[in-house]
């Protein structure tokens, strides 16, 4: 048995599956084209070759070529840089057809599989509101969702995420709906694959043995039934991570269960002053304009940057007050020596002053700041990481007026599906399902935010599609109400 259907989805699944594929493949088209308009040099056959695609699909080509999985950088190899997710699916495929067409064929992969996921979201959104017009709606702003649609022209973890993600939601519907074992196994399959892909995914397992328990409850409960269920659940992730914990320890001597991007990720001197920028909740993505880390990377005697952008209008008043403005162009200038280079004998005692005052600096203004080091600057992580302040990286970046207009569109998009469903979040009644998936969301977001103190926007990509959903559901009654008033 499948997930049961309203009488008007049965009537038009078919019609609605292609549309949800098709409207994926025009969005894709659509973007690509805006790389092709402007002459993208970060453009490779179908795959937009652009920041840490490498990261993803290297370490995969790298264990067909040379027999070992690893991660190849400045710092050399890393085993364990980057959990496996893409392995089963690119080793393959660079296998069989070789680099080029592996990514050309991986982007396609990735395309047929955001369609796919585009139709289970409307058969889940149909299962919990019942209504036609969620459906058509869910349909229509999830699929023109650029915000989503941008990852799926990379060879990055955030499509493949976002659509495993939602293939474990639906098999777990099914299981809700069915109690089939068959159906929970996929739904851990899937959940496991999208933990491989992003870690924080482990997540959805939260929900996931909510619903076990509920099930089994509702099937004549004993502790028996649940272990059986949750060991079928868990059985792929597993298997999986206790194959990737001992390759990890037979290789690095180490315990790494998950993997080691947050403690090789840049230098240690860029950790330091990271570490340091967000004590205070300030932008710790140097690509932000008008962001403390930005302003950090600015070289002084570039022409280019402006007075503006050499002053301290990024810091707020208060950090200024504990940090001397020296110390801060001090840290800059250090940093502006080293940054990007090995270090040596002759740098690394540079690295280590940097390191050495941007943790003093970070310990003083947690002691002279408790209640903004705990509270106050998770706060504001957690606005900047919800609410960027420019268009997002989108592939018009051109400064003509089409352009501007197309980021302007697909930015006001997720502005409006992201207070509709904040709005929601006061007026929503939620069943069962829609509580854990509500519990999924908000748990992610705090985590990335509030506790890792993560501001790059581009990490609620995996569960925006759900977020559209329960927007989709709000802004119908919205409607509702207002036809009843006219």
């Amino acid at each position: 048995m499948s997930v049961p259907l309203s009488n008007m989805l049965i009537k038009e699944k078919t019609q609605f599956f292609l549309l949800a594929l098709g409207i994926k493949i025009l969005m894709y088209c659509f973007l690509y084209l805006g790389l092709v308009k402007e002459n993208n040099p970060y453009l490779v056959g179908l795959n937009y070759a652009y920041k840490d695609f490498g990261s993803y699909i290297g370490p995969p080509a790298n264990l067909v070529n040379d027999g070992t999985y690893y991660e190849f950088n400045e710092k050399g190899k890393l085993y364990a840089y980057k959990t496996p997710g893409t392995l089963p699916l690119y080793g393959p495929m660079y296998y069989f057809l070789g680099e080029f067409k592996a990514q050309n064929l991986l982007i396609l992969t990735q395309i047929l599989l955001e369609g796919i996921a585009a139709y289970l979201l409307i058969i889940i959104a149909d299962y919990l509101f019942r209504n036609k017009r969620i459906n058509w709606l869910v349909l229509i702003l999830n699929g023109i969702s650029a915000y989503v649609s941008y990852y799926t022209i990379q060879t990055t973890s955030e499509c493949l995420t976002t659509s495993f993600l939602i293939f474990a939601i639906y098999f777990l519907i099914r299981f809700y709906q069915n109690y089939s074992f068959r159906d929970l196994f996929w739904c851990g399959f899937f959940a496991a694959w999208a933990y491989f892909m992003r870690p924080v995914s482990i997540l959805i397992f939260l929900p996931i043995l909510i619903v076990i328990y509920y099930t089994a409850r509702k099937h004549g409960f004993s502790l028996i039934n649940f272990t059986k269920a949750a060991l079928v659940v868990s059985v792929t992730f597993i298997v999986s991570e206790s194959a990737w914990i001992y390759r990890n320890y037979k290789l690095l001597g180490e315990f790494v269960p998950v993997d080691q991007s947050q403690k090789q990720f840049g230098s240690p001197s860029m950790q330091a002053m990271f570490k340091l920028i967000t004590s205070w909740g300030g932008n710790n993505q140097a690509w932000i304009e008008k962001g403390e880390a930005h302003w950090f990377f600015q070289y002084p005697y570039n022409e280019a940057v402006t007075q503006n952008e050499m002053s301290f209008h990024c810091f707020p008043k208060h950090v200024l007050k504990t940090i001397p403005a020296d110390s801060l162009n001090e840290i800059k200038s250090n940093f502006l020596v080293i940054n990007g280079k090995k270090l040596d004998s002759a740098l690394t005692p540079i690295s280590n002053q940097i390191i050495s005052k941007c943790n003093y600096f970070t310990a003083k203004y947690k002691s002279d700041h408790f209640v903004r080091y705990h509270f106050t600057s998770r706060l504001r992580v957690l606005t900047l990481f919800l609410f960027p302040k420019q268009t997002f990286n989108l592939t018009y970046h051109q400064p003509d007026m089409l352009s501007k207009l197309i980021r302007l569109f697909f930015l006001a998009h997720y502005y409006f599906i992201l207070l509709i469903f904040i709005v929601g979040l006061v007026f929503l009644r939620p069943d069962f399902i829609s509580r854990n998936l509500l519990l999924f969301i908000i748990s992610l977001i705090l985590l990335y935010s509030v506790v890792m103190r993560l501001s790059e926007n581009r990490y609620l990509v995996t569960v925006f599609p759900l977020i559209t959903m329960f927007s989709c559901y709000t802004l119908n009654q919205l409607l509702s109400k207002f036809k009843k008033v006219e």
